[in-house]
């Protein structure tokens, strides 16, 4: 705020003139009592304790320490990371030159071995003790979950339980890091660098978060007395029934409820486990054969099929055999036997009865089941009318 400037009681000395010679409501300016400062502004108590602060104990925040964090809650007042060793004293200088450079690796060995961020390094605030930064997944973690799903194509079911990841976040790290690949990489370390970390461990990966909870259904959010006899069985099942007919046991509602087999099969005796993995083996080795079988299959069927490209649609044309239509022509698996192949039910002189083989082969019943043709032509109407058919036959044969 500038100044303020005081008014001359006295008006400099000016000539008598009369009130017509000057327009009214004319202000002369004043001389000011005092000239302004022309001295440069001083700095405060405040800015002065600031910038011993910046140069003192806040010099540690302007290169903080590598994989931790850099609260104010982890340094001392004098800016003393607290969780590091107390420095020893050194000892005294000693002219032989190997034994000092020893001394050298024995202090960076020191200084790069520090203990673990605890609960009160993770405090931003220094007023708010009560809040933790929580860990974030690791650029590596990252780069892994998003590799299995991408490239290895593995289940997101299966990525989750193995790196200890909600299936809610593997799903979002496969999204945001598909886009992620078209930035750069720059802004996400700077980020990364100020908060912890879940590492990325191959051969034991640390447990990130909670991935087994179990989620809360409305239906169970009311109080419920359910009476039942103390000989039943009440199982998990049971008491999902009664809050609800729909509501499934919590073993089926959790995420990841093979991880409960999991444990309950590591309980067990070595010879059931043994048995467990022989049968799983087994039964992985004859999904495999039936797969190949199937897709041996497919290929030997679409090898015969020769594909032409036309100007406006593709002819596909398949080799074909006449044997493939039976004796009689109506082989199921004879080419054509759908299209303008009409059955004799209707035809005079036929026999109706099925001769033998089953519904499918039989082409002239194809739509009767074997057990009824048998049990119906074992009854007097169809031996009449089987006499009567051969008859017509012999007549119009000696005709």
């Amino acid at each position: 705020m500038p100044p303020r400037i005081r008014v001359s009681s006295v008006h400099p000395a000016t000539p008598c003139t009369t009130p017509q010679a000057r327009p009214p409501f004319q202000h002369r300016p004043s001389p000011s009592a005092r000239p302004f400062s022309q001295t440069s502004c001083q700095s405060t108590r405040l800015r002065k304790d600031l910038h011993e602060w910046l140069n003192g104990p806040g010099a540690a925040f302007r290169d903080p320490l590598p994989g931790s964090t850099n609260y104010l809650g982890a340094y001392g007042k004098d800016g003393r990371l607290l969780r590091a060793k107390a420095p020893n004293k050194k000892p005294k200088e000693s002219s032989d030159p190997e034994a000092s450079d020893g001394l050298e690796n024995a202090e960076e060995k020191g200084e790069a071995e520090l203990a673990p961020p605890s609960l009160e390094d993770l405090s931003p605030f220094p007023l708010n003790r009560q809040f933790r930064s929580q860990s974030v997944l690791s650029e590596a973690l990252r780069e892994e979950i998003w590799r299995q799903v991408v490239h290895e194509g593995k289940s997101i079911r299966a990525v989750s339980s193995k790196m200890g990841v909600t299936l809610e976040r593997v799903g979002a790290v496969v999204r945001l890091k598909t886009i992620e690949k078209q930035w750069a990489e720059s802004y996400s370390k700077a980020v990364l660098a100020m908060l912890p970390q879940t590492p990325l461990k191959l051969q034991d990966q640390p447990l990130h978060e909670s991935i087994n909870d179990l989620p809360v259904h409305p239906a169970t959010r009311k109080q419920l007395f359910y009476p039942t006899s103390e000989s039943r069985r009440f199982t998990r099942e049971d008491a999902g029934r009664a809050f609800d007919p729909d509501l499934l046991p919590a073993d089926d509602l959790i995420p990841h409820p093979e991880m409960i087999q999991n444990v309950k099969e590591r309980n067990l005796p070595k010879e059931q486990q043994i048995a467990l993995k022989k049968m799983r083996a087994e039964a992985e080795i004859r999904a495999k054969e039936d797969k190949e079988a199937q897709r041996g299959k497919w290929e030997k069927e679409n090898v015969k099929v020769v594909q032409v490209e036309g100007a406006k649609a593709d002819f596909r044309f398949t080799a074909i055999k006449v044997e493939d239509a039976g004796k009689n022509g109506r082989d199921a698996k004879g080419t054509g036997w759908r299209y303008g192949v009409p059955f004799d039910d209707r035809k005079r002189g036929q026999l109706k009865v099925p001769n033998g083989g089953t519904a499918q082969e039989s082409g002239q019943h194809a739509r009767m089941p074997v057990q009824y043709g048998i049990r119906m032509g074992q009854s007097s109407h169809w031996n009449a009318l089987e006499g009567v058919t051969a008859a017509s036959s012999g007549a119009r044969a000696s005709a």
